[in-house]
């Protein structure tokens, strides 16, 4: 029985978290130079199965997938983020219906407050 409790109880959790957000997006800049990482829901209000893109110069790359893994993309996404940190660049986190942020996201940055629902 208690087994059957937590395993509710994670479904819960993780479709509320899917249905937070339906797009993470991360502006990245140096300089005149723009990326954009992004992890993109093939479901909206689902957290999987979603994808890692990276945009620059115009191309978009897709750098990880998940089609069983919760949180994998998200996971993904923000330690490439942070890398991007770590060279110099500045990055911040928004939703694609929010006007863009340049608030840093992402560890050993401050974050942007994440809005109450």
């Amino acid at each position: 029985m208690k087994t059957r409790t937590l395993t509710c109880t994670l479904l819960l959790l993780l479709a509320g978290a899917a249905q937070a957000s339906d797009a993470i997006v991360y502006h990245c800049s140096l300089g005149d130079d723009e990326r954009i990482v992004s992890v993109v829901y093939s479901e909206p209000g689902q957290a999987l199965p979603c994808d890692v893109t990276y945009e620059r110069g115009g191309e978009v790359e897709t750098l990880w997938q998940a089609r069983n893994q919760a949180g994998y993309c998200e996971e993904q996404a923000q330690n490439f983020v942070a890398q991007q940190v770590a060279w110099g660049w500045e990055c911040g986190r928004h939703s694609p219906d929010e006007p863009q942020s340049d608030a840093p996201d992402v560890e050993g940055a401050e974050p942007e407050p994440e809005p109450a629902y």
